[in-house]
């Protein structure tokens, strides 16, 4: 998949945090995406994702990715605010983890 950037917003479909919405950090030198969300996945230990098991929102959190290129550091709670505020309600977000958690139990 090449669609993945800094900043860009994700739900989780493999492993123990299906249908969790996250962001993505970086790039490890395997091909594995960091994705953080401020809570499970905190800021100080992004989760290393294949990127197989991500599903690719068309949203790009461009605050989240002007300060990771810009150098500074990300806060937990200033991380998961942006995660609410993004334009993004709750209806979009359970609408797609739970087409993520249909699609694995089948």
């Amino acid at each position: 998949m090449t669609g993945f950037s800094l900043g860009k917003l994700a739900i989780v479909k493999r492993g123990k945090h299906v249908g969790v919405p996250c962001v993505v950090v970086g790039k490890d030198p395997n091909g594995r995406w960091l994705v953080v969300d401020g809570n499970l996945m905190p800021v100080i230990r992004p989760k290393r994702k294949n990127p197989r098991h991500l599903r690719q929102t068309r949203l790009v959190l461009k605050e989240v990715a002007q300060r990771i290129t810009e150098g500074k550091m990300l806060d937990n709670g200033w991380l998961r605010a942006q995660l609410l505020s993004a334009s993004v309600t709750e209806e979009l977000l359970f609408k797609e983890a739970e087409e993520t958690a249909w699609r694995k139990m089948m």
